[in-house]
């Protein structure tokens, strides 16, 4: 299978490789269907920061975050502040004896990672802990000048969530 794998490529999947197409490893459907969390500093975007692009979710490649959302939060994974539009949904998690908001894709429901605030680390007050398996980055469209309907619409707007408990 080229593509989606427990290493964290992000070379897009063939269909009949994404969740329901049965291609895909138990190990990756561990980290994203199961809650499953990858050890802190092993993912591939737990340093990486692009200056342009976006991240979207890897199972249905919706838009998550824009690249200028990503922040260095020292923690050992992908952190954000700010999210697009109905990206994400939340909920309350109390497992292993925290109090956390847990996210998840706001479109096909995989588990991300959960949302810390109270922090400082930003504006925002908010870091959204992410797994990078959960996510695929995607690079910004180029248009070719040679074609008409080639220029992509345009990506949701970013907001900071309300977490209320």
């Amino acid at each position: 299978m080229s593509g989606d794998n427990a290493r964290g490529d992000t070379t897009p999947a063939p269909a009949a490789s994404r969740p329901g197409g049965g291609c895909w490893t138990s190990c990756l459907r561990t980290w994203i269907n199961c809650l499953g969390t990858e050890p802190s500093g092993s993912g591939r975007y737990a340093t990486f920061t692009p200056s342009d692009g976006h991240f979207a979710c890897r199972a249905c490649r919706a838009a998550v975050y824009s690249s200028s959302a990503k922040m260095s939060a020292g923690c050992g994974w992908p952190a954000f502040d700010k999210c697009y539009i109905d990206a994400i949904a939340t909920k309350r998690d109390l497992r292993y004896g925290y109090d956390r908001t847990e996210i998840l894709c706001g479109r096909c429901g995989t588990h991300f990672g959960h949302i810390f605030t109270g922090e400082g680390l930003s504006d925002t007050d908010q870091r959204h802990c992410v797994n990078s398996r959960a996510l695929v980055h995607i690079p910004p469209r180029q248009i070719d000048a040679t074609q008409t309907n080639t220029i992509p619409p345009p990506l949701p707007q970013e907001v900071t969530l309300n977490i209320t408990r």
